[in-house]
């Protein structure tokens, strides 16, 4: 699983919002309702660390002392 896929189920699925919080599937919001994408595993912390810093420019990373 990689951010990139998840982005493309985003846009595919038509949601507004893509939640990635440790502890939980990944999930979609999607008309107002937030879907869990049960089909991909329990997002731990470094899964979630590892696909955020992927995203985050050189200037935030160090923003957050990473």
């Amino acid at each position: 699983m990689s951010i990139e896929e998840l982005f493309k189920l985003t846009i595919e699925k038509g949601a507004s919002d893509l939640h990635i919080i440790p502890g939980y599937n990944p999930s979609l919001r999607v008309n107002g309702e937030l879907y869990a994408l049960k089909a991909y595993p329990l997002l731990d912390g470094s899964m979630t660390q590892e696909m955020l810093m992927k995203i985050l420019t050189d200037e935030k990373k160090r923003a957050i002392n990473y």
